[in-house]
């Protein structure tokens, strides 16, 4: 009996740690606003087909505007958060971009993009501006 006791604690013991391990906060983004993306990111690294370029500069206007600019790219549309996803219509009144906000630091996010006419890609962007002052100092 106190082996299985024995064997039992040790179970119980090693499920919780795996789980405890395991499980992530899923709601870390819940503590952001909208006004947290507000402003100029430039694209410092883009995977394999992605559709921009590094160099690229996406801006996120608190109205809702949403421009993306490069040397041979001008877009235009809208965005909008649904949880950790930023929902970008360019040149449209449908979203046809869906970013997953990967990782956020402030002036540094990773995005997992579904971008309905040009598949998936991985970008790395760095706030350049929040609108009317440049990037503070460190």
């Amino acid at each position: 009996m106190k082996t299985i006791t024995t064997r039992f604690a040790a179970l119980l013991l090693m499920l919780t740690a795996v789980l405890s391990l395991a499980s992530c906060d899923e709601n870390w983004w819940n503590n952001y606003t909208d006004s947290d993306v507000d402003g100029q990111w430039r694209i410092v690294e883009a995977s394999y087909g992605s559709y921009y370029e590094q160099g690229d500069i996406w801006n996120f206007y608190s109205n809702g505007n949403f421009t993306a600019s490069g040397p041979e790219l001008y877009e235009e549309g809208y965005w909008d958060r649904s949880g950790r996803d930023l929902l970008i219509a360019i040149q449209s009144y449908q979203y046809n971009v869906r970013a997953r906000v990967r990782s956020y630091d402030g002036d540094y996010m990773v995005l997992d993009v579904d971008d309905y006419d040009n598949g998936r890609y991985t970008l790395r962007l760095v706030r350049e501006n929040y609108y009317g002052y440049n990037k503070p100092k460190k």
